[in-house]
């Protein structure tokens, strides 16, 4: 479900802290080698997976000078309660979620998602690499380059500043979605536009079109 919402990241970065959280704290070699693949995966200005966190939780990456197991925990939960309040809520209206119900209730096993690469445990993983890996990591396997469009959201009404990702194929308007749904407002009830212009911005165009800008959302009275 979170692969067709564009949005598989922010489970992966979940995981990923939880596994971390587990490393123990006198094992600093595997906690700075773990945090820093979090952090240049998921967190980094030049994140593969990107998640969306409020400009107050970002992090620099002097912090990996100095890891601990609970280091990400405010990233996460922020995380969290995006996924909480924002995608399992389309989830439970989504046809996926009729569909695991009425298979529970018939006493059907789960449909296992496709894969194109049968016998291989990694097939279905769409995991983002970390750039400075040696490539030996990628012997015998299938990789995909995909592009990511960031850029940064004022939310006006609430003093934050957020970093939207999305892929380059979407609309503002999709892209602000989450956001939007997270607060409780339509695209109805804002209005997008760059600092210091009256002018508001087409929620139809392309995310492409606002790459790498600081854009202001206000709340129309």
């Amino acid at each position: 479900f979170l692969k067709k919402e564009f949005s598989a990241e922010n489970v992966t970065f979940w995981k990923a802290c939880e596994r971390f959280q587990q490393i123990p704290a006198s094992d600093t070699q595997q906690l700075a080698q773990e945090a820093r693949n979090i952090y240049q995966e998921f967190l980094s200005s030049q994140a593969l997976s990107p998640v969306n966190i409020d400009r107050q939780a970002w992090l620099g990456e002097e912090v990996l000078a100095e890891p601990r197991p609970d280091m990400f925990r405010a990233q996460q939960l922020q995380i969290f309660n995006l996924m909480k309040f924002d995608s399992y809520a389309r989830f439970v209206k989504s046809p996926l979620y009729r569909e695991c119900l009425l298979a529970e209730a018939e006493g059907r096993p789960l449909r296992e998602p496709s894969s194109s690469r049968l016998g291989s445990p990694d097939a279905t993983r769409k995991k983002a690499l970390v750039l400075d890996q040696d490539c030996t990591v990628l012997a015998d396997q299938e990789v995909r380059l995909e592009n990511r469009i960031t850029f940064e959201l004022e939310l006006a009404a609430l003093e934050r500043v957020v970093r939207i990702s999305a892929k380059p194929t979407k609309r503002l308007q999709e892209a602000l979605q989450p956001i939007l749904a997270k607060h409780g407002l339509s695209s109805q009830q804002v209005a997008l536009r760059r600092p210091g212009e009256k002018q508001p911005l087409d929620l139809r165009k392309l995310v492409s079109s606002v790459a790498a800008e600081r854009l202001v959302l206000d709340t129309l009275p």
